[in-house]
């Protein structure tokens, strides 16, 4: 499932997006209610030349987290808890 906005990484990110946070939190819980299906979470940043390369890199990657937050500063940032944003640092 892919997102634009719906988590933040960095305090630069901006606002949330309120209609993408709930895009991604439902697919949290199809994660949860079907693991054997899900394939995972990806909030994108905005467009960039590099962007296809980078989405094909996590793709293509391993599977260790199922919840990645694609191309700040060019890398992917798995989620971490933090207080008082849904927040992927």
């Amino acid at each position: 499932m892919l997102t634009s906005g719906a988590v933040t990484v960095t305090e630069t990110d901006g606002e949330l997006d309120p209609a993408q946070t709930a895009v991604w939190g439902l697919g949290r819980v199809i994660g949860l209610e079907h693991p054997t299906r899900w394939g995972g979470l990806i909030d994108l940043p905005g467009p960039d030349d590099d962007l296809g390369a980078r989405l094909t890199a996590v793709l293509a990657g391993p599977r260790d987290e199922d919840q990645v937050a694609l191309g700040r500063p060019g890398r992917g940032f798995p989620p971490r808890a933090r207080p008082g944003r849904h927040s992927l640092r």
